[in-house]
């Protein structure tokens, strides 16, 4: 479960901020750093239930996540959901 304070912090920021600082906490399931430390891992199966919401991302699909990540350069690994 996200808190309001995280919730409250990446208010305003830009998709690259927030996902570092998503990745960072202790608090997201969904997206964490890989054991190399360069790589975000994203587990796309618990994604929506928990950065769904507008003060997260605004969106209602991985797909949206991924064009974000997509812009910013980010490149996909794919792997299935466990």
């Amino acid at each position: 479960m996200i808190s309001k304070t995280l919730a409250q912090t990446l208010q305003g920021l830009p998709f690259p901020h927030k996902l570092f600082i998503l990745a960072s906490s202790p608090e997201v399931q969904s997206i964490r750093w890989a054991q190399d430390g360069h790589t975000v891992k994203i587990d796309s199966c618990r994604l929506k239930d928990e950065c769904f919401k507008p003060q997260i991302f605004n969106v209602k699909s991985n797909q949206h996540v991924l064009r974000q990540m997509a812009y910013y350069n980010f490149e996909k690994i794919d792997q299935k959901c466990r």
